[in-house]
């Protein structure tokens, strides 16, 4: 995929859930209601609420770069009109094209323009028919989003298929009962340019749209496939198109609606990929379900999260975890995390369909650059044989790096295709010196020793021509200048060795250097 940047965003959602028995008469429910009325529009086939909600949110954006001709429009909705709809002879008020069409008559543009409805996935789905544009040279920016208002048919069809819940949403609870559905809209203006001339603003200011990954597995038209394979396999793909592993996402906004199957759904999914190590929660129980909009507002919470405006959610539930789930790590109020540098939004909606999307903050500097192993390492080439710092976690005292394996590295054995497994001792050794440097200060010299390797444990034959491997080191204890490192390699987010090493790292680093250079870290 193409650098994809978010260069402005806004949306509106409701801070919590509140009770109503008029929606469903005769029953309470709780719903994410906006308690705000919108400008009314002139046009009569336009003027409905979703479409005063757009208005008010596009009035945000600022889209005075781009001429009219330059600008598309994808909306996600599921309800559009729909309330309308029961109360005019007017059925145009009923089509799901209505947000789009309405948006390109408001703003006067003349590219594509063109709604999405794919259940809860709508707003994703946006994204993904807005990279298309851009990757494709249709438009120069596209806005996309979602928008869905509160009307009582679908409200009817939900508890119809009893899955609304009379109290607040309570996803991952071994007591949760149903969705609590909401009302909302996000809206994103994306584009391809690069945020590289003194005039603009800093591509490090805006968010980068990195992957998004889609399946359909039409598994069932309202129940999802409780092993959540093809969800999976969505997560797997937005991974693999942003070009990162599991341990590289440091938050997740999850679907979380609270029904039995869905979160058994979910728990599955997530586990199966990053088991219980990262920062997981589901808004829902705030903003309530907002259906063909929830994934574009999600999106938003998470975009808020990068650009530094809003803490990590807590899961907000009644905290008991439904044991019967795979245990995933959810948001509470003693939860510990590092910097969020990527966050992922899952959605799953009717029908089976999946999607997944993956922002990360916008720093296109070079890695290689900002982090030059020849200045970090007491090494020289060849002997440097990691390729990249992936994370530096001081907080977490945590350090973590990549290596590709190929004919270049220095230890290659070609007559086994690749480089002995006792070489992952290496790998991580060099990891711990990456950490070392910068647990110093980022002073010079460098210099460390490598006193012993205990209980180092593989899988592997080799490590294959060909594959990228994640090592990770975390300090484990610490007195003075001996310190030990638990060390971790894997390979497609599947550990492959493991080995506890101790370490020296002198304070008078000085007087071991020598003319010749130094050795050892």
């Amino acid at each position: 995929m193409n650098e994809i940047y978010i260069t402005d965003a806004c949306a509106l959602f409701a801070d919590k859930l509140t009770p109503d028995e008029k929606i469903v008469k005769g029953s309470k429910f709780y719903f994410g209601k906006l308690e705000k009325d919108f400008e009314q529009i002139q046009e009569p086939n336009y003027n409905l609420r979703c479409n005063r909600l757009l208005k008010f949110l596009v009035d945000k954006l600022d889209l005075s770069e781009y001429d009219k001709s330059e600008i598309g429009i994808v909306i996600g909705t599921t309800n559009s009109g729909i309330e309308e709809y029961e109360t005019t002879e007017n059925k145009h008020h009923a089509e799901l094209g209505n947000p789009a069409e309405f948006l390109k008559w408001y703003l006067g543009t003349t590219n594509y323009a063109a709604s999405v409805s794919t259940a809860c996935t709508s707003g994703i789905k946006a994204f993904a028919t807005a990279i298309r544009l851009l990757e494709n040279n249709v438009c120069k920016a596209v806005i996309a989003g979602g928008v869905d208002t509160l009307a009582s048919m679908p409200t009817y069809g939900f508890d119809a298929l009893e899955v609304l819940s009379h109290e607040k949403t309570n996803p991952f609870s071994k007591n949760r009962n149903g969705i609590s559905l909401g009302e909302g809209g996000a809206l994103f203006l994306l584009t391809q340019k690069k945020a590289d001339s003194q005039d603009d603003k800093k591509a490090s200011d805006y968010i980068q749209l990195l992957g998004i990954g889609e399946t359909s597995d039409a598994y069932h038209s309202a129940t999802p496939d409780p092993e959540g394979t093809q969800a999976s396999i969505a997560i797997q793909k937005a991974l693999d198109e942003a070009k990162l592993s599991p341990d590289d996402i440091d938050y997740i906004n999850l679907h979380g609606t609270g029904t039995i199957s869905n979160d058994l759904m979910e728990a599955n999914a997530i586990y199966k990929i990053f088991q219980d190590k990262v920062p997981t929660s589901s808004t829902k129980p705030i903003t309530g379900h907002c259906l063909g909009a929830a994934a574009s507002i999600e999106t938003f919470i998470c975009y808020e999260i990068l650009k530094g405006k809003r803490k990590l959610p807590i899961h907000n539930f009644d905290g008991q975890y439904d044991d019967k789930l795979p245990k995933i790590n959810l948001v509470n109020e003693n939860s510990e995390y590092g910097e969020i540098n990527t966050c992922m939004c899952t959605s799953f909606g009717f029908g089976g369909t999946n999607a997944v999307i993956i922002l990360g903050k916008g720093n296109t500097k070079n890695k290689e650059e900002k982090y030059n192993l020849s200045n970090i390492l007491p090494h020289e080439k060849p002997m440097i044989l990691i390729d990249d710092i992936l994370q530096i976690d001081m907080k977490n005292q945590f350090a973590k790096a990549s290596v590709t394996i190929n004919e270049d590295k220095v230890f290659f054995d070609k007559s086994i295709n690749g480089i002995s497994p006792l070489v992952g001792i290496e790998f991580m050794a060099q990891t711990i010196g990456c950490y070392a440097y910068f647990k110093a200060g980022e002073t010079i010299p460098k210099i460390g020793f490598l006193l012993g390797t205990r209980l180092y444990e593989n899988s592997l034959e080799k490590f294959e021509n060909g594959k990228t491997y994640t090592i990770t080191a975390k300090e484990i204890y610490g007195d003075n200048e001996l310190v030990s490192f638990e060390c971790l390699i894997y390979n497609d987010n599947q550990e492959v060795a493991k080995a506890v090493i101790n370490a020296f790292q002198p304070a008078d680093a000085e007087k071991y250097i020598t003319k010749t250079g130094t050795s050892g870290n």
